[in-house]
């Protein structure tokens, strides 16, 4: 079974060809700048060079990217983008019109190809070609690959009556409340609710770009968060705390035999040790509200079962920004999936697909 299992955050893309032939130390692995970070440098890269940008192709994550665009709008140059594509920076498109941008169809956007080529730029998250063109350097072929599995964060488009954290919030609680396992975090590219743009988008590209292959998709922080398990030389209790503290976002789990039985999920950007160690024990007590978390710009708080602290003895930190963890006094242990911490979401993907997909 040979799986492609990418996850792809706002800093980086963790690539993993999961292979069951073979030990975890003998798989290849790839860690990259994001999709949004590399397309943020080419948009900026344009601007100075070009009057006038094309940006096409599909949905990708915002931030670094998003921040550019409005920034080459700021600059009034000229920004011709597809829909699909303008669904990076927001959903609300007349907002980004009034910005200046010039939205147009997406099967519309060969004319326009044809005069701006040169200072055109397609947005995509899964790059195949570029991929195959990598393995294939160092002998790999992943043009036989049995699935794909990609982890993206997607915060869904919600109604009018909630905010994006809310209904984030909600779609968490939702998966956790199905039974809180990794694969109740993930869906079939078959199977993506339609509010889930970004990860729509995602499932549009694997079928577009290696057609008939079997595929889930997953948010990054539940997938990080569930890598904890994967680290062959520690030895797991029945009941502990996890804690991934991504470059986004920070998610915390309480554990019983490995499904997630409680969580709160926060900006990193609005914590630091003193505010994570003090959210950490008030969430271990079971006092940790829903408002203490939304009213601090995070997402929120759930409980589907609370464990008393006096069973709650062992602490597992992940993540890219984990060394947080180690100015929090809780004894915190730091598991390295396959031997790595930034495989910790691609492992987890390529669990998941086996289970869901075979």
């Amino acid at each position: 079974m040979r799986i492609l299992a990418m996850d792809i955050g706002l800093g980086t893309q963790d690539i993993l060809l999961y292979d069951s032939t073979k030990n975890y130390e003998n798989m290849c692995k790839l860690v990259f700048a994001s999709p949004t970070q590399r397309f943020a440098k080419r948009i900026r890269q344009l601007a100075e060079k070009y009057d006038t940008i094309v940006i096409y192709g599909y949905t990708i994550g915002g931030g670094p990217s998003k921040v550019a665009i409005l920034d080459v709008l700021k600059q009034e140059r000229r920004v011709i983008i597809t829909k699909k594509a303008a669904l990076t920076v927001t959903e609300n498109l007349d907002e980004l019109q009034k910005l200046g941008a010039e939205i147009i169809d997406d099967e519309d956007v060969d004319k326009y190809l044809e005069k701006y080529r040169d200072s055109s730029i397609e947005l995509k998250e899964i790059d195949f070609s570029s991929l195959q063109k990598v393995f294939s350097s160092f002998d790999e072929d992943i043009g036989n690959i049995d699935a794909i599995a990609v982890a993206v964060q997607d915060h869904g488009v919600p109604s009018e009556k909630q905010t994006h954290r809310e209904f984030r919030f909600n779609i968490l609680k939702e998966s956790l409340l199905k039974g809180g396992r990794a694969r109740d975090f993930a869906y079939s590219i078959n199977e993506i609710p339609s509010f889930l743009k970004r990860m729509v988008s995602i499932a549009d590209e694997i079928k577009n770009t290696i057609p008939d292959i079997p595929g889930i998709v997953m948010d990054t922080a539940p997938a990080t968060l569930f890598g904890i398990l994967y680290d062959e030389y520690f030895t797991y209790p029945d009941i502990f705390l996890g804690v991934n503290v991504g470059n986004g976002h920070t998610l915390a789990a309480i554990f019983e035999n490995k499904k997630a039985v409680a969580f709160f999920e926060h900006h990193t950007r609005f914590l630091n040790p003193q505010k994570t160690e003090n959210f950490l024990n008030r969430f271990i007590d079971g006092t940790l509200t829903f408002e203490n978390i939304f009213g601090d710009e995070g997402h929120g708080t759930l409980y589907a079962k609370k464990i008393p602290r006096s069973e709650i003895k062992d602490f597992f930190g992940i993540g890219p920004n984990r060394a947080m963890l180690k100015s929090v006094k809780l004894d915190f242990k730091f598991p390295a999936p396959m031997g790595d911490v930034m495989m910790a979401g691609p492992i987890t993907l390529s669990n998941v697909a086996m289970e869901l997909l075979y």
